[in-house]
């Protein structure tokens, strides 16, 4: 006689470990497909308004999220023909849908197909770096790892000051710094390098230094529609209400097109709560659409955040954007590339900056026009003043103007700085290699990873 066994294993509720029956009311995450009973819900069950669906609190805590607010405006799951479709809506949906993280070999064929569809672009990458002076070198040397030139080069907290910029030049850009904040040592100063191809000028009126907001902008003008590149940071320590209030009052000095702001914003897209929807608030009113929709800084033990970000208000030029893989401090480089090319020109204009004001031109200067002055008798008439400022304006021209076909040439090199050696950058190497190891340790049941690889 054949036994039939009616031992049937039942779903047993995790949040009070207890059998579900047939009759019983429950839920199910949409994440994990557990059942719940409905009873226990409520302490168990979170709801996603970024995705618009409801997680279970286990979900919740190790789910990788993306920000999207845009998805569920354009498509009900419950009933999607009701959604009337809006190609605008559709647009910036994908473009946070596409938004990715990159190694440096996605990253470069990435780039090498968007120019193979005969689509030049300017490329822009933001880092907070967490301090020139201990990681510059660092990012310099990852970043020379890419195939792409980028276009611009925008950094926050560089903790240094605008007149010490001359230090840390990089080959074929130019620089523009602000100050950091008076009496702060660290956690305060904003960067932007800027191709030697490209001709710019610095946006007084945008550029400003608080307790609340740092910005930094400039407007590249050689290319066929000017674009305007602009690096925010909000220190943490200051007011959220006045920086946003602050940063509305900027947005309204932009044009309707054609602007490219990135920058650590110290608000986090992928939380909830009212500094988020101010934050929301403040930048949709002014048109500007956030790229980036996924986490850009963790540190061990600690929720990723999205704090960092770029947001433009010309979605249409947009070929792509996301996140590096590579980092030296706690946030990862973002970037985006936007549609655009240079505009022929007849007459080969100068790259700015066209003089060189470092101090050891300053020194030869001094010399050259004291000597001169002393060994040149000026008469006290309109005649001699005229040769007086002559005499300068050579002096000038001779101590302090750069061959634009040269470009700058960095001073952190092997022959200025010795301690650059094959040895460090190949230190440098080393750090992500192992770095990359300990990253691919972390797992949901030990989110600090290996020990042997800290």
């Amino acid at each position: 006689m054949t036994s039939i066994n009616f031992n049937i294993t039942r779903e047993r509720c995790p949040g009070c470990d207890s059998n579900v029956l047939s009759h019983h009311k429950v839920i199910i995450c949409e994440c994990c497909d557990t059942i719940y009973h409905a009873k226990c819900s409520e302490q168990s069950f979170k709801f996603d308004h970024v995705k618009q669906m409801w997680h279970c609190s286990q979900c919740f805590a190790f789910k990788s999220q993306r920000y999207n607010p845009f998805n569920s405006i354009i498509y009900d799951k419950y009933d999607p023909n009701t959604v009337e479709r809006d190609e605008d809506m559709e647009t910036i949906s994908n473009i946070l849908k596409d938004c990715r993280s990159y190694n440096m070999t996605n990253f470069n064929r990435l780039s090498k197909n968007i120019l193979n569809h005969n689509k030049p672009f300017i490329s822009i990458v933001f880092n907070n770096i967490d301090g020139n002076a201990s990681n510059f070198d660092s990012f310099i040397t990852d970043m020379s790892q890419y195939d792409e030139k980028f276009a611009v080069i925008a950094l926050a907290e560089t903790n240094i000051d605008e007149e010490n910029k001359d230090l840390y030049k990089i080959d074929g850009y130019s620089s523009e710094y602000n100050s950091k904040t008076d009496g702060k040592k660290k956690g305060s100063g904003l960067g932007v390098y800027i191709d030697n191809k490209y001709q710019y000028s610095r946006i007084e009126k945008l550029c400003k230094c608080s307790d609340n907001l740092e910005t930094l902008f400039v407007e590249i003008t050689n290319t066929e529609v000017p674009q305007i590149a602009g690096v925010v940071y909000r220190p943490p320590s200051g007011d959220i209400q006045d920086a946003l209030a602050e940063l509305d009052v900027l947005m309204k000095f932009l044009p309707s097109n054609n602007v490219a702001l990135t920058g650590d914003f110290n608000v986090d897209l992928l939380a909830q709560g009212r500094n988020i929807a101010e934050f929301e608030q403040t930048i949709y009113s002014n048109n500007l659409i956030p790229l980036i929709s996924i986490a850009t800084h963790a540190k061990p033990g600690c929720n990723e955040s999205l704090i960092d970000n770029i947001l433009v208000n010309s979605t249409e030029r947009v070929l792509g954007s996301g996140i590096l893989e590579s980092k030296i401090s706690h946030h990862n480089p973002i970037f985006c590339f936007i549609s655009g090319n240079i505009k022929e020109s007849s007459n080969n204009a100068k790259l700015k900056p066209k003089y060189d004001y470092c101090e050891s031109n300053i020194e030869s200067f001094l010399n050259d026009i004291g000597r001169d002055i002393y060994q040149s008798n000026f008469s006290y008439d309109e005649e001699g003043f005229e040769k007086f400022v002559e005499t300068v304006h050579e002096k000038i021209e001779l101590n302090f103007k750069v061959d634009s076909t040269a470009g700058f040439q960095s001073k952190r090199n092997r022959l200025m700085n010795p301690w650059i050696t094959s040895a460090l950058i190949k230190s440098v190497f080393t750090k992500g290699f192992h770095y990359k190891r300990w990253k691919a340790s972390c797992t949901k049941i030990n989110p600090l990873g290996e020990e042997t690889l800290y």
